[in-house]
């Protein structure tokens, strides 16, 4: 943008433009916009009593064969644990005790672990450092049971082999 006078070659004729509309820039000038130019018309037909032939698109190219996809053999997806959740799997079968003390929380459902003793979840963290139980962790579901902790303690009572989701989160 320029402000007229000492920007303007004397020699270019062109048409400004004042511009109001900005408190600040009350005397700003700007060049008008040039004329449009029309379109130009389509061309007439040669003989108006003849049809105009018309414009065929070009034939589209056949799609590839479709090849079946390759049948891959995958292990069964491991549930995904919410934010750094986790999970870990004991068997209390030789001993009959996880080795765990909890404390618990009804909203939202979860046990708390407040000591380790020796027992599955020893061995567990041990065979696993980067997934441990630890005092602190919450225990937030059981077997697939998040919504109410006295059934979570039933499961851990009646069932050998339990399946814990995790979070070490403070």
């Amino acid at each position: 943008m320029y402000c007229g006078a000492c920007c303007a070659a004397e020699d270019e004729a062109k048409s400004t433009a004042v511009v109001s509309s900005f408190p600040a820039a009350q005397d700003a000038v700007l060049p008008e916009p040039p004329a449009a130019t029309p379109l130009p018309e389509p061309p007439e037909p040669k003989d108006k009593d003849t049809p105009q032939e018309s414009v065929q698109n070009p034939p589209l190219a056949e799609p590839p064969e479709e090849v079946p996809p390759k049948e891959i053999e995958t292990p069964p997806p491991v549930p995904a644990a919410e934010g750094g959740d986790f999970y870990i799997t004991l068997d209390k079968r030789e001993c009959g005790k996880l080795g765990l003390d909890t404390l618990f929380r009804r909203t939202p459902p979860a046990l708390k672990v407040s000591k380790i003793k020796p027992g599955p979840v020893s061995e567990w963290n041990a065979a696993n450092p980067d997934k441990q139980l630890l005092p602190n962790s919450l225990i937030l579901e059981v077997n697939g049971e998040k919504t109410d902790v006295t059934k979570m303690y039933a499961l851990i009572a009646s069932e050998q082999q339990l399946h814990f989701r995790v979070c070490n989160k403070p």
